[in-house]
């Protein structure tokens, strides 16, 4: 396909979906948010205008990256202070002309602005810079407030051979307040693009790396988010406490 052509497309659509309740501490679990910034690198060259084979719905790629992206802003607690952004890297008019775009500035997380930043991906086209969206991101991330989680998502299709080098200049530049998350979007025929993805997460020492085929039910989104935002602790039982409320220890 040449390198900034892009397909007409219908308006992705989203699915219902009922998000499973994430970061609940219980009397057995304890939860500790250890995330405060998740940064979206979204793929929306033009290999991603296929069709996804995973379902039978006959959506792209890019179409289940963005229902990917859906599911995860619905699992992400309403009340947990974290930031939000968004880039997407391609080439041509679907990019504005440019390698890599802006859908949202981060900022403290909105469902509602982090939907609206989504759907400034209408289209795909060109080729796959991802190496100029992990350089821009380096610049991007200037502003994000403590532990950052990069999350890439797409099919590792066509990735310039630099690629795994700007990934170690981020994880260089930011130490251990970065993990890369990957969530590979593709075929089987784009299994090299999944080996890829793998690799950049990998670098980081500290991200993971998924099939978006794995993460479509509620159960699963909300055990990926929670993995992503906390550790989870298990609660020891306090033992040796006074029966009287108040009463002091006395010690020889």
């Amino acid at each position: 396909m040449p390198c900034c052509l892009a397909v007409a497309t219908e308006p992705t659509s989203y699915p219902s979906f009922t998000a499973t309740p994430v970061g609940q501490t219980t009397s057995t679990a304890e939860f500790k948010q250890k995330t405060d910034t998740i940064f979206v690198i979204l793929d929306a060259s033009s290999s991603t205008n296929t069709t996804y084979e995973g379902n039978d719905a006959g959506d792209s790629k890019l179409d289940v990256e963005k229902q990917f992206l859906y599911r995860l802003n619905k699992t992400i607690p309403a009340n947990v202070n974290v930031s939000t952004g968004i880039q997407s890297f391609g080439s041509g008019h679907c990019l504005g002309w440019g390698l890599t775009k802006q859908a949202q500035e981060i900022s403290r997380h909105s469902a509602t602005d982090f939907q609206t930043g989504l759907d400034q991906t209408e289209c795909a086209s060109g080729g796959s810079p991802l190496n100029k969206a992990l350089a821009q991101a380096s610049t991007d991330l200037d502003s994000a407030k403590g532990n950052i989680a990069l999350l890439i998502v797409g099919d590792g299709q066509q990735l310039p051979s630099d690629t795994t080098t700007e990934a170690q200049a981020l994880k260089d530049k930011f130490g251990n307040r970065l993990c890369i998350y990957s969530v590979w979007v593709g075929n089987d025929y784009d299994k090299d693009g999944q080996f890829v993805l793998q690799e950049l997460s990998n670098i980081s020492k500290c991200g993971t790396s998924a099939n978006v085929a794995d993460l479509s039910s509620s159960s699963a989104m909300a055990n990926y988010v929670e993995s992503m935002l906390y550790t989870k602790a298990a609660v020891k039982p306090v033992v040796g406490r006074s029966r009287y409320r108040g009463e002091k220890q006395l010690h020889p």
